[in-house]
């Protein structure tokens, strides 16, 4: 029986000394990895920041985590910029881990190289030509509609267009016309047998000539 306790207690001694190892160890790659965390419940769980997924705090169990595929796709999608598709290509509002793109109606997963692929897609291209078309022309049609309602909301300034284009349309068909004749034109001719009136009025006093007999 003594045997057996020493044996048990030098099996102790070492494993603790090897716990003790590997929680060095542990802290050192856990505060060496900027998406693994300690949770703060006192628990010695190590979270990693990008997936939520929780791992108990074992050095090897960690780095198989962290070095499986799972992983790596998951900080493929978290660290990958897709805000750079908007407003074209946007999350799902239903599956979290999907894009959905407005121009094709298309459910796209968030994998950086099959969104890249279907942006440059001829079919995508040519449907976002076609609704930067419609776009314009509903812009088009707006501001006509918002220039006709100013026009008529202001009837001083639809009288001066209305004189403006009858004005243009009166030098069209007259083009050899110019200013000084229609200047004469509106001044009146005066008649040659017309008396030319005396200035001023006779003084007073002032002796006539008498007729000849």
């Amino acid at each position: 029986l003594g045997c057996l306790a020493i044996r048990l207690a030098l099996a102790t001694a070492r494993a603790a000394g090897d716990m003790a190892a590997d929680g060095d160890e542990l802290s050192e790659f856990v505060a060496a990895n900027e998406d693994l965390e300690f949770k703060e419940d006192g628990s010695g769980k190590v979270v990693a920041k990008s997936t939520g997924h929780e791992m108990p705090p074992r050095l090897d169990a960690i780095k198989a985590y962290v070095n499986g595929a799972k992983y790596r796709k998951a900080r493929e999608w978290y660290s990958y910029d897709f805000s750079k598709y908007e407003p074209h290509i946007v999350r799902h509002d239903k599956q979290e881990k999907f894009l959905k793109c407005l121009v094709t109606g298309a459910t796209l997963p968030m994998q950086p190289a099959k969104v890249e692929r279907h942006f440059n897609s001829k079919r995508f291209q040519e449907l976002l030509k076609e609704k930067d078309e419609l776009l314009k022309k509903k812009d088009a049609k707006k501001k006509a509609r918002s220039a006709k309602v100013t026009e008529r909301s202001n009837p001083n300034r639809k009288a001066k267009a209305k004189k403006l284009r009858a004005a243009s349309q009166t030098n069209a068909s007259n083009p050899t016309e110019g200013a000084g004749d229609q200047a004469k034109k509106k001044r009146p001719l005066r008649s040659p047998e017309a008396k030319v009136k005396p200035k001023g009025k006779p003084k007073v006093g002032s002796k006539r000539k008498k007729p000849a007999a």
